[in-house]
């Protein structure tokens, strides 16, 4: 159960973490024997490009957990007290019918790629692999938005809510 916790709160910023520190070795090394050694290493661009992919699909995950994303904020400003916590909440299901939607979509091409046997150019990566990254990070999105849902309703910290009242100045009537 520990594990799982552990999971829940830092999946999305380890994975991140560990993709851009591996994404920016390989472009330092690229840029060193490039420049350097006046040899190229064309693989180490093809796997920095896969992994920033990856780093993109699961960051919008973490976006989702720490309620980072741009919205429009005009609805849920101008509510009564008594309908914030609806319209925030219309505002999570539109956003997760349209991680869904790409995640199902994704999950679709995913398949034609994976029966398709295609690879990468230069390191022969099965195309699936980087292909995985949407349907992915997306279904885990539609996770985190689900989870966020559910805390709102029971009693659990809601992060727009307790940010606003933070970060909210008040409006001199001069």
């Amino acid at each position: 159960m520990r594990i799982l916790v552990w999971l829940d709160d830092n999946f999305e910023e380890v994975f991140t973490c560990v993709l851009m520190v591996i994404m920016t070795m390989f472009i330092c090394t690229q840029v060193l024997t490039r420049y350097v050694l006046h040899m190229a290493m064309s693989w180490t661009e093809e796997v920095s490009r896969y992994l920033f992919i990856w780093t993109v699909y699961v960051g919008i995950s973490y976006g989702v957990k720490k309620d980072k994303h741009i919205s429009v904020d005009v609805f849920h400003d101008f509510a009564p007290p008594q309908y914030k916590h609806l319209v925030a909440t219309i505002g999570d299901l539109l956003f997760l019918g349209f991680a869904f939607f790409v995640a199902f979509k994704g999950q679709q091409v995913f398949e034609i790629i994976m029966d398709s046997g295609q690879t990468s150019p230069a390191c022969s990566i099965p195309m699936w692999i980087v292909y995985g990254a949407m349907p992915f990070g997306m279904a885990l999105a539609s996770f985190r938005l689900v989870q966020k849902i559910w805390r709102r309703y029971n009693g659990k910290h809601d992060n727009r809510q307790s940010e606003k009242a933070a970060c909210a100045c008040p409006v001199s009537a001069e």
